[in-house]
């Protein structure tokens, strides 16, 4: 499969030469984050900000999941294809604080890598990290749709504030900086 995977990356480098997402690397990391989840067999999976999909991929031909994307509208146009290519659905939506992501139904894992929407001010030379406020309504909107023993993994690009590492930290495991893998082991109220 990685073989297969990184052939589908010499593709995209083909059509389009720039973009970095193409390297091997990403399929690495999806198969070390793939370990960390380790997702049961069928199981249901949204990814938050699915970029080219390579770990929904995975999810889906080895372990036999149900995977969906969502991914913000107007991004390079190298993501649909390579999404297309992967046969990984994807709805278009830009992740924003204090807004609802548009789920659809309850889920056994959300994950999110390379997070890059938790910030204000993306394209600008000084983006600005969500205040605490809006990491508490994220992670209640996501509890929300996640089945009761379903789990989380978020990875988390900079910059990051130390309140909000902090609260991802309290709520679950930290796997390295800025890297969490949160349970969901009851009713969730408060985050």
């Amino acid at each position: 499969m990685r073989k297969h995977l990184i052939k589908l990356a010499e593709h995209g480098r083909s059509i389009s030469p720039e973009c970095k997402f193409f390297e091997t690397k990403f399929i690495d990391l999806s198969y070390r984050w793939l370990n960390i989840i380790n997702p049961s067999y069928g199981s249901r999976i949204i990814d938050l900000g699915i970029g080219f999909g390579y770990l929904s991929h995975i999810c889906k031909t080895e372990r036999y999941c149900d995977v969906h994307g969502i991914d913000e509208p107007n991004r390079d146009p190298a993501f649909s294809i390579m999404n297309q290519i992967l046969e990984v659905p994807v709805t278009e939506h830009k992740i924003e604080k204090f807004q609802e992501i548009p789920f659809e139904g309850k889920y056994d894992i959300i994950i999110a890598t390379l997070i890059c929407f938790a910030r204000d001010g993306l394209c600008s030379d000084n983006p600005v990290p969500w205040n605490i406020d809006a990491h508490k309504f994220f992670l209640r909107n996501c509890m929300y749709h996640l089945r009761r023993d379903g789990k989380m993994f978020f990875k988390f690009n900079e910059p990051m504030t130390e309140e909000a590492k902090d609260l991802y930290a309290s709520k679950g495991d930290t796997i390295s900086d800025k890297t969490y893998l949160i349970n969901n082991s009851g009713p969730y109220l408060h985050a």
